[in-house]
Protein backbone atom coordinates (compact mmCIF):
# COMPACT_ATOMS: atom_id res chain seq x y z
CA UNK A 1 0.00 0.00 0.00
CA UNK A 2 1.50 3.35 -0.99
CA UNK A 3 0.48 5.10 2.23
CA UNK A 4 2.48 2.64 4.32
CA UNK A 5 5.53 4.63 3.26
CA UNK A 6 7.30 6.36 6.13
CA UNK A 7 8.41 9.99 6.12
CA UNK A 8 11.98 9.84 7.37
CA UNK A 9 14.42 12.72 7.54
CA UNK A 10 17.06 14.25 9.77
CA UNK A 11 15.66 16.25 12.63
CA UNK A 12 17.53 19.37 11.54
CA UNK A 13 15.21 19.54 8.53
CA UNK A 14 12.41 20.07 10.96
CA UNK A 15 13.72 23.61 11.38
CA UNK A 16 12.83 24.51 7.80
CA UNK A 17 10.38 27.40 7.68
CA UNK A 18 7.21 25.42 6.97
CA UNK A 19 5.14 28.57 7.36
CA UNK A 20 5.96 29.26 3.71
CA UNK A 21 4.12 26.09 2.69
CA UNK A 22 0.38 25.54 2.59
CA UNK A 23 -1.02 22.15 3.72
CA UNK A 24 -1.00 20.75 0.16
CA UNK A 25 2.64 21.74 -0.30
CA UNK A 26 3.50 20.15 3.07
CA UNK A 27 2.04 16.88 1.78
CA UNK A 28 4.12 17.14 -1.40
CA UNK A 29 7.31 17.69 0.61
CA UNK A 30 6.49 14.78 2.94
CA UNK A 31 5.95 12.51 -0.08
CA UNK A 32 9.35 13.47 -1.48
CA UNK A 33 11.13 12.59 1.77
CA UNK A 34 9.18 9.34 2.12
CA UNK A 35 10.43 8.11 -1.24
CA UNK A 36 14.09 8.86 -0.40
CA UNK A 37 14.36 5.94 2.02
CA UNK A 38 17.01 3.35 1.04
CA UNK A 39 17.33 4.74 -2.48
CA UNK A 40 20.97 5.79 -2.11
CA UNK A 41 21.91 8.46 -4.62
CA UNK A 42 19.70 7.25 -7.39
CA UNK A 43 17.61 9.78 -9.25
CA UNK A 44 14.05 9.15 -8.14
CA UNK A 45 11.46 9.45 -10.88
CA UNK A 46 7.74 9.63 -10.17
CA UNK A 47 4.95 10.26 -12.62
CA UNK A 48 2.25 12.72 -11.65
CA UNK A 49 -0.36 10.02 -10.93
CA UNK A 50 1.88 8.19 -8.43
CA UNK A 51 2.89 11.44 -6.80
CA UNK A 52 -0.74 12.59 -6.65
CA UNK A 53 -1.65 9.38 -4.79
CA UNK A 54 1.28 9.57 -2.34
CA UNK A 55 0.63 13.19 -1.44
CA UNK A 56 -3.16 12.80 -1.34
CA UNK A 57 -3.58 15.65 -3.82
CA UNK A 58 -7.16 16.74 -4.40
CA UNK A 59 -8.53 14.81 -7.38
CA UNK A 60 -10.03 18.03 -8.74
CA UNK A 61 -6.52 19.46 -9.26
CA UNK A 62 -5.50 18.81 -12.87
CA UNK A 63 -2.01 17.90 -14.09
CA UNK A 64 -1.17 21.49 -14.99
CA UNK A 65 -2.05 22.70 -11.48
CA UNK A 66 -0.21 19.77 -9.91
CA UNK A 67 2.91 20.64 -11.90
CA UNK A 68 2.71 24.19 -10.61
CA UNK A 69 2.20 23.00 -7.01
CA UNK A 70 5.23 20.75 -7.19
CA UNK A 71 7.39 23.40 -8.88
CA UNK A 72 6.45 26.05 -6.31
CA UNK A 73 7.15 23.64 -3.44
CA UNK A 74 10.55 22.63 -4.81
CA UNK A 75 11.47 26.28 -5.29
CA UNK A 76 10.69 26.97 -1.65
CA UNK A 77 12.66 24.05 -0.21
CA UNK A 78 15.22 23.36 -2.94
CA UNK A 79 17.51 26.11 -1.74
CA UNK A 80 17.32 24.78 1.82
CA UNK A 81 20.52 23.66 3.49
CA UNK A 82 21.21 20.89 5.96
CA UNK A 83 23.15 21.98 9.05
CA UNK A 84 25.05 19.84 11.55
CA UNK A 85 26.78 21.38 14.53
CA UNK A 86 28.73 20.13 17.52
CA UNK A 87 30.96 21.96 19.99
CA UNK A 88 33.88 21.50 17.59
CA UNK A 89 32.33 21.64 14.10
CA UNK A 90 29.72 23.42 12.03
CA UNK A 91 28.88 22.10 8.55
CA UNK A 92 26.27 23.21 6.03
CA UNK A 93 25.47 21.55 2.71
CA UNK A 94 22.53 21.38 0.26
CA UNK A 95 19.75 18.82 0.58
CA UNK A 96 19.30 18.09 -3.10
CA UNK A 97 21.66 17.67 -6.02
CA UNK A 98 18.83 17.61 -8.53
CA UNK A 99 15.21 18.74 -8.54
CA UNK A 100 13.18 18.82 -11.74
CA UNK A 101 9.63 18.78 -13.07
CA UNK A 102 8.92 17.80 -16.68
CA UNK A 103 5.52 19.29 -17.36
CA UNK A 104 5.20 17.65 -20.79
CA UNK A 105 6.19 14.14 -19.68
CA UNK A 106 4.37 14.71 -16.37
CA UNK A 107 7.19 13.37 -14.22
CA UNK A 108 9.11 14.60 -11.18
CA UNK A 109 12.78 13.78 -10.60
CA UNK A 110 14.99 14.42 -7.58
CA UNK A 111 18.25 13.23 -6.06
CA UNK A 112 19.77 13.98 -2.65
CA UNK A 113 23.23 15.50 -2.50
CA UNK A 114 26.30 13.32 -1.93
CA UNK A 115 27.04 14.78 1.49
CA UNK A 116 23.46 14.68 2.70
CA UNK A 117 23.22 11.03 1.64
CA UNK A 118 26.13 10.19 3.95
CA UNK A 119 24.17 11.31 7.01
CA UNK A 120 20.67 10.50 5.75
CA UNK A 121 21.15 6.72 5.58
CA UNK A 122 23.70 6.19 8.36
CA UNK A 123 22.10 7.97 11.30
CA UNK A 124 18.62 6.49 11.29
CA UNK A 125 18.29 6.60 15.08
CA UNK A 126 18.17 10.39 14.92
CA UNK A 127 15.63 10.54 12.12
CA UNK A 128 12.16 11.85 12.53
CA UNK A 129 9.87 9.20 11.10
CA UNK A 130 6.13 8.84 10.80
CA UNK A 131 3.69 7.25 8.34
CA UNK A 132 3.14 9.32 5.22
CA UNK A 133 -0.54 8.35 5.26
CA UNK A 134 -0.94 9.79 8.75
CA UNK A 135 0.76 13.06 7.88
CA UNK A 136 -1.26 13.63 4.71
CA UNK A 137 -4.52 12.93 6.56
CA UNK A 138 -3.88 15.76 9.03
CA UNK A 139 -5.70 18.86 7.83
CA UNK A 140 -4.56 22.39 8.52
CA UNK A 141 -1.17 24.05 8.57
CA UNK A 142 -0.63 24.32 12.32
CA UNK A 143 -1.65 20.75 13.23
CA UNK A 144 0.78 19.54 10.54
CA UNK A 145 3.63 21.70 11.85
CA UNK A 146 2.96 20.67 15.45
CA UNK A 147 2.78 16.97 14.53
CA UNK A 148 5.98 17.08 12.49
CA UNK A 149 7.80 18.89 15.29
CA UNK A 150 6.55 16.68 18.14
CA UNK A 151 7.73 13.57 16.28
CA UNK A 152 11.29 14.82 16.82
CA UNK A 153 10.72 14.06 20.51
CA UNK A 154 8.88 10.77 20.04
CA UNK A 155 11.54 8.79 21.94
CA UNK A 156 10.75 10.63 25.20
CA UNK A 157 7.21 11.88 24.70
CA UNK A 158 8.25 15.21 26.21
CA UNK A 159 8.82 18.57 24.54
CA UNK A 160 9.42 21.73 26.61
CA UNK A 161 10.09 25.07 24.93
CA UNK A 162 10.23 28.78 25.60
CA UNK A 163 6.72 30.02 24.85
CA UNK A 164 7.73 32.93 22.62
CA UNK A 165 10.18 30.81 20.65
CA UNK A 166 7.54 28.13 20.12
CA UNK A 167 5.02 30.65 18.83
CA UNK A 168 7.22 32.48 16.36
CA UNK A 169 10.14 30.15 15.52
CA UNK A 170 8.44 26.74 15.64
CA UNK A 171 4.74 27.25 14.94
CA UNK A 172 5.48 30.52 13.15
CA UNK A 173 2.16 32.19 13.80
CA UNK A 174 1.64 35.68 12.33
CA UNK A 175 3.61 38.37 14.14
CA UNK A 176 0.46 40.52 14.40
CA UNK A 177 -1.65 37.79 16.02
CA UNK A 178 -3.81 39.03 18.89
CA UNK A 179 -2.05 37.86 22.03
CA UNK A 180 -5.11 36.94 24.07
CA UNK A 181 -6.39 34.68 21.27
CA UNK A 182 -3.18 32.80 20.46
CA UNK A 183 -3.76 29.72 22.59
CA UNK A 184 -7.42 29.36 21.66
CA UNK A 185 -6.90 30.08 17.95
CA UNK A 186 -3.65 28.31 17.11
CA UNK A 187 -2.33 25.93 19.79
CA UNK A 188 -5.40 24.37 21.41
CA UNK A 189 -7.17 23.54 18.11
CA UNK A 190 -3.99 21.89 16.80
CA UNK A 191 -3.61 19.83 19.98
CA UNK A 192 -7.29 18.88 19.94
CA UNK A 193 -7.13 17.73 16.33
CA UNK A 194 -4.03 15.59 16.91
CA UNK A 195 -5.72 14.10 19.98
CA UNK A 196 -9.13 13.55 18.44
CA UNK A 197 -7.87 11.30 15.66
CA UNK A 198 -5.10 9.63 17.68
CA UNK A 199 -2.26 11.08 15.60
CA UNK A 200 -0.27 11.79 18.78
CA UNK A 201 -1.43 9.43 21.54
CA UNK A 202 -2.42 11.06 24.84
CA UNK A 203 -1.14 14.48 23.81
CA UNK A 204 -1.40 17.14 26.51
CA UNK A 205 -0.26 20.76 26.59
CA UNK A 206 0.59 22.83 29.66
CA UNK A 207 1.15 26.57 29.78
CA UNK A 208 3.63 27.39 32.55
CA UNK A 209 3.34 30.91 33.93
CA UNK A 210 5.80 33.14 35.72
CA UNK A 211 4.82 33.22 39.40
CA UNK A 212 5.32 36.95 39.71
CA UNK A 213 3.86 38.27 36.46
CA UNK A 214 1.45 35.41 35.62
CA UNK A 215 2.72 35.66 32.02
CA UNK A 216 3.16 32.38 30.12
CA UNK A 217 6.90 31.71 29.87
CA UNK A 218 7.12 28.04 28.93
CA UNK A 219 5.02 25.56 26.99
CA UNK A 220 5.15 21.83 27.74
CA UNK A 221 3.85 18.94 25.62
CA UNK A 222 3.61 15.35 26.85
CA UNK A 223 2.46 12.27 24.90
CA UNK A 224 2.99 8.52 24.69
CA UNK A 225 6.62 7.93 23.61
CA UNK A 226 7.77 5.56 20.89
CA UNK A 227 9.90 2.47 21.47
CA UNK A 228 13.11 4.09 20.23
CA UNK A 229 15.70 3.67 22.99
CA UNK A 230 17.95 6.41 24.42
CA UNK A 231 20.91 4.09 23.74
CA UNK A 232 20.17 4.19 20.01
CA UNK A 233 20.00 7.96 20.11
CA UNK A 234 23.29 8.35 22.03
CA UNK A 235 25.04 6.00 19.60
CA UNK A 236 23.78 7.99 16.64
CA UNK A 237 24.92 11.24 18.26
CA UNK A 238 28.40 9.72 18.70
CA UNK A 239 28.40 8.77 15.03
CA UNK A 240 27.55 12.33 14.05
CA UNK A 241 30.43 13.72 16.09
CA UNK A 242 32.86 11.20 14.59
CA UNK A 243 31.65 11.81 11.04
CA UNK A 244 31.94 15.56 11.45
CA UNK A 245 35.45 15.23 12.90
CA UNK A 246 36.48 13.38 9.72
CA UNK A 247 34.26 15.34 7.39
CA UNK A 248 37.14 16.64 5.24
CA UNK A 249 39.27 13.50 5.41
CA UNK A 250 38.76 12.59 1.75
CA UNK A 251 38.67 16.11 0.40
CA UNK A 252 41.57 17.78 -1.39
CA UNK A 253 42.21 20.94 0.57
CA UNK A 254 44.25 23.86 -0.73
CA UNK A 255 45.55 26.47 1.70
CA UNK A 256 45.73 29.95 0.19
CA UNK A 257 48.54 32.28 1.19
CA UNK A 258 48.70 35.77 -0.33
CA UNK A 259 48.69 39.37 0.76
CA UNK A 260 46.61 42.33 -0.28
CA UNK A 261 48.91 43.08 -3.22
CA UNK A 262 47.83 39.82 -4.83
CA UNK A 263 44.17 40.83 -4.84
CA UNK A 264 42.77 41.11 -8.40
CA UNK A 265 40.73 44.20 -7.52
Amino acid sequence: MPHDLVVKYKNEIGSLDLSKLNPSEMNLLAAIFATLKDKGQKVIRLDFDKFRNLARVDKNINDSELGRYVTDTLKKVGAGNFVLETNENWVMFPLFEKLSVDKNEKVIQYKISTTFHQFFNDLTALYTSFPLGTYTKISGKYPKILYQHLMQYSSTGLYVEDYERFLFDVLRIPANAIRRNINSKYINPAVNKLNKYGYVPDLKVEYIRDRKTNVVKTIKFTFTPSTKSPVQIRKAEENIVNNLANFDANEEIVDIDFDKDDMPF
